[in-house]
């Protein structure tokens, strides 16, 4: 994207006139990605010993179901771990914002479904009580998570989360671009139809 502009070292815009496109990157550093991806090697090549040990072990019948539920819960981590490095090697959450709605996407490389929220049926945007201690919320923000949305709001009565792992500086300024960037073209919108019905009078 041509000529964005930055608020974090994690958020980008870029204004189109009509509307303002927002892009949060969920890189992280070369030396973190390439641990996780010695994590997902090294947990891989683990699994694959276990499955050979089941399929070619001669093992008794407990060790067998001692095997294939310890398999259960590799493939389900593999998983787990698979989907955060792609997510840190690819993923974004990406935000668009006009006159009349909000849409926000995340995802990786091209996959990712948008949603699209009406500013008329929104609530405010707010960002979650500082829980910072909490030793959940430095779970969350870990790199190896996925998750950890901080801002949320209400739309037609159901609760909706953005924002992963950003600071609450980024919280508060990601906020306040969204509500500058609505206004503004709300009121290029206003500006368009008074010129308009000035002409046709």
């Amino acid at each position: 994207m041509k000529n964005e502009k930055y608020i974090s070292d994690r958020i980008s815009f870029f204004d189109h006139g009509t509307s303002t496109s927002i892009v949060i990157s969920s890189k992280i550093n070369r030396l973190k990605e390439t641990m996780l991806l010695f994590w997902i090697l090294c947990w891989s090549a683990c699994g694959i010993y276990l499955v050979y040990e089941l399929v070619t072990g001669n093992h008794d019948d407990k060790m067998q179901i001692g095997l294939f539920i310890f398999i259960s819960f590799w493939v389900y981590f593999e998983y787990r771990i698979t989907r955060v490095f792609l997510w840190r090697k690819w993923g974004m959450e990406f935000m668009r914002v006009d006159d009349e709605e909000f849409s926000y996407k995340r995802s990786v490389g091209r996959f990712g479904k948008a949603s699209r929220f009406y500013f008329d049926s929104m609530g405010p945007f707010r960002t979650d009580k500082d829980v910072s201690k909490s030793f959940a919320v430095n779970i969350e923000d870990s790199f190896w998570f996925v998750g950890g949305e901080k801002i949320q709001f209400e739309y037609r009565n159901k609760q909706y989360k953005i924002g992963r792992q950003l600071s609450e500086k980024e919280c508060k300024d990601l906020i306040r671009l969204i509500q500058k960037q609505q206004t503004k073209h709300q009121n290029q919108v206003e500006k368009a139809k008074l010129k308009t019905e000035n002409q046709s009078s």
